[in-house]
């Protein structure tokens, strides 16, 4: 179906975000600032996330819930620009494609096409967005989807040029259509609805969002903001907080915790909804570390591997153990691993790490390359 793979497609354009949205701000962050200016002009040139969720299970003897699964992962994107400082190209890691996952084609200064990888969708080929322009202004989209059909979106904007509504319609009847509020340059509010012949009834979205006064780090790459309904991303500044309503049913609230070098964020936290509590159930945390290029060349950071395994030879320790990979000097990991492993039969209990630390999570500083051994032991020897 055609919302379905839409739908997945935007997935992957916003793993800057499958990531996304999150928050706890001060109340001070809450009003729209105007941003403050960086002397020096950047875009990512790579996004790299890493995230994990937990189960917690209860425990009857204890009364309590006590962590009993932890899985993770760990994602990246680079970005690729022209001499003259415009995107044309965003490749992706973990989806299965080889090469990018996104080209972007001029006439010009101006977005020609925009081509997807079809592997990336399941599509039979490429899918292709045809740029259309009214005044200079970008006003059509068309998408040519290999074996199932079509997308239009239309765009309109307000006399500060700032994009105040979206319609896209599918080849099946399907249409979803957007209305964006703007503030001091940023997206304050956006409602998207859904109707067609796939939805029993009208559906309705809104999102509220606040910001920083910073530099956005998605200065340059507003295209996603397009086609993967990310609308913050069309903004000046970077989101500190979104609150999602859907069809009034549903309230939910994401929050965004940044790391600075400057104006510009080097990384950043994202929280979503009740991931603190304690009730049972799955709760996650998600980490993104952005590298930029000022037209002089990548600013990488030195990195460090940390590598994690425990004393259980023949498994897979990937399933059991999370933290592990390359990170930037000076920033913390947690490293977790399982309470228990059954191993040959034999219930193994976590112990300790190889470094004598009894800590589970543990959290450190990166300072240099180490690695870190969970060590397990028959439960009949604890």
């Amino acid at each position: 179906m055609e919302y379905i793979m839409f739908t997945a497609m935007k997935r992957y354009l916003i793993l800057l975000a499958t990531i996304a949205l999150l928050a706890a701000c001060n109340k001070d962050n809450d009003e729209v600032q105007s941003p403050t200016q960086s002397t020096t002009p950047k875009r990512l040139a790579s996004l790299t996330s890493i995230s994990y969720s937990q189960y917690r299970s209860y425990n009857y003897e204890t009364g309590q819930y006590e962590l009993s699964s932890t899985s993770g992962s760990k994602n990246g994107a680079t970005f690729r620009w022209s001499s003259s400082g415009l995107l044309i190209g965003m490749g992706m890691e973990g989806i299965g494609i080889d090469g990018d996952l996104l080209t972007i084609e001029y006439a010009g200064n101006k977005m020609k096409n925009i081509v997807i990888n079809g592997a990336a969708m399941g599509a039979s080929g490429n899918v292709i967005y045809s740029c259309s322009y009214t005044d200079d202004k970008l006003t059509t989209l068309y998408a040519s989807i290999p074996g199932r059909g079509w997308s239009n979106t239309t765009l309109s904007y307000n006399l500060n040029g700032e994009l105040i509504s979206m319609r896209e319609q599918s080849s099946d009847g399907d249409v979803i259509e957007v209305a964006l509020v703007w503030e001091n340059g940023n997206v304050i509010h956006a409602q998207k609805t859904y109707s067609g012949a796939h939805y029993s009834e009208t559906h309705i979205e809104t999102y509220d969002y606040f910001y920083d006064n910073m530099s956005s780090m998605f200065t340059g790459i507003e295209t996603y903001g397009l086609i993967g309904s990310s609308y913050y991303m069309l903004s000046r500044n970077n989101v500190l907080r979104v609150i999602d309503n859907y069809s009034n049913t549903q309230s939910d609230t994401t929050i965004y915790i940044y790391d600075y070098d400057g104006d510009w964020p080097v990384s950043y936290t994202t929280e979503r909804g009740n991931r603190n509590s304690y009730d049972g159930g799955d709760q996650y945390e998600y980490k993104a570390y952005l590298r930029y290029t000022d037209g002089s060349g990548v600013t990488v950071p030195q990195t460090f591997t940390i590598s994690t395994s425990m004393n259980l030879p023949d498994i897979d320790y990937d399933y059991y153990i999370y933290g592990g990979g390359e990170y930037e000097a000076g920033r913390q990991v947690i490293l977790r691993a399982n309470r228990s492993v059954t191993y040959h039969g034999v219930d193994r209990q976590f112990m300790c790490w190889n470094d004598g630390v009894t800590d589970n999570p543990r959290t450190l500083t990166v300072s240099g390359d180490a690695q870190f051994i969970a060590i397990y032991e028959n439960s009949d020897n604890k």
